[in-house]
């Protein structure tokens, strides 16, 4: 085994034990033995959790989501992108140069070296380029169907270059939600419906809560309005800019909690439906499918960079915060392109599940070993990987 590997032991030693005594109750293994009614149950407890915390500290969660799972999530969004669909390598590595490229603009902005419309409207045009050369893939073979897209897609290009700054923030709230529309359209599995969209309508009804204010006072009383020496109506007015004092603080709460939830659809939801089977992998498993995806190099880099991002927030963590708001702004682009080359495809002709040897598979095997796997016990299912 190798380090990370090792550092895993002890969350398997904890797992293990956790699922004994969680098979001990019939429910629960009936509940987490299957894969739809495990992401329902692990994303409403989530919700429910992301949900109170937003109320009770959503200035605190603003910044301490990011530094916590802010570049575990970049990855997570770069993996099953990037490794987990069939996309075009053409797609590919324009999206790694139009990624270096964007990521230059954003921090020459941040450096104050350009001004911020500058940088939106460059942030624009590069994204731009980046799913119009998705669409122009996609549908290559269509040039009838290519046309007619192009027509409203440079009319939207010209209006977004009009209001740049209304772009950027529409793209700032419009991105917690595409984190929904990716899991639910491209990576679900085949399963009840019911079961993948309750935790969504949670998703709706916390948002509604949160943005109609009802909470404010009883955070306020608490103290709950201000953490690292900033206050939510600051932060409100970045994130609502000339709404009222009350409805810049309420957007500030709903951006906080869907920005939170998203997380957990990249590092959570995600990951547990691209499994190969109905059960769950140890940490150790875990460790080796990562390495599969980013080679041991990678995943080292991803724990230095966390490690490094969370040394620096301790000491400065609004300008870190700012800095990863910043630069991370290319990985919304890229969302943005994978769902214009793969909408109106049939997801699972797209995801396969945790690949052997770090080559696609196709749909086909995956569905056949999943209907294999499928007809194990549910306490076989959990008990294996423990």
């Amino acid at each position: 085994m190798g380090p990370l590997e090792y550092a895993a032991v002890p969350l398997d030693v904890l797992r293990g034990a956790t699922l004994r005594t969680a098979t001990r109750s019939r429910t629960l293994t009936r509940v987490l033995g299957r894969r739809d009614t495990r992401i329902a149950a692990l994303g409403a407890l989530q919700v429910t959790l992301l949900f109170a915390l937003a109320m009770r500290w959503p200035v605190a969660m603003y910044f301490v989501g990011p530094v916590v799972l802010g570049v575990l999530h970049l990855a997570a969004d770069v993996r099953y992108l990037a490794f987990r669909l069939t996309l075009p390598r053409l797609l590919l590595g324009a999206s790694l140069a139009l990624a270096l490229g964007l990521t230059v603009v954003r921090a020459c902005v941040g450096l104050r070296v350009a001004s911020p419309i500058l940088g939106a409207r460059v942030d624009i045009l590069v994204g731009a380029a980046w799913v119009g050369l998705a669409l122009v893939l996609r549908l290559s073979r269509q040039p009838a169907r290519l046309a007619i897209a192009l027509v409203p897609f440079a009319a939207a290009l010209g209006g977004m270059l009009a209001f740049p700054q209304m772009v950027d923030l529409l793209l700032t709230h419009g991105h917690n939600c595409a984190a929904f529309v990716l899991w639910f359209t491209l990576f679900r599995r085949q399963g009840r419906t019911g079961w993948a969209a309750s935790p969504l309508v949670l998703v709706g009804v916390a948002t509604l809560v949160l943005l109609s204010g009802v909470w404010i006072p009883w955070t306020s009383a608490h103290g709950g309005l201000m953490a690292f020496g900033q206050k939510a109506a600051r932060l409100g007015m970045g994130l609502a800019p000339g709404a009222g004092a009350r409805l810049s603080v309420s957007v500030a709460g709903a951006f906080v909690f869907l920005q939170s939830v998203h997380y957990a659809v990249w590092t959570g939801w995600i990951a547990q439906d691209c499994l190969p089977g109905e059960g769950t992998p140890t940490f150790r498993q875990t460790v080796r499918s990562l390495e599969r995806d980013f080679g041991r190099v990678g995943v080292i880099a991803i724990v230095v960079v966390t490690a490094v991002f969370a040394v620096a927030a301790y000491g400065h963590i609004r300008e870190s915060v700012a800095w990863y708001m910043t630069l991370a702004r290319a990985h919304v682009w890229f969302e943005l392109a994978v769902f214009a080359y793969t909408v109106g495809r049939d997801a699972r002709a797209v995801v396969p599940a945790a690949r052997p040897a770090g080559r696609v598979v196709s749909a086909s095997p995956v569905t056949r070993r999943h209907g294999e796997r499928a007809r194990e016990t549910t306490t076989e299912a959990l008990g294996a990987a423990a």
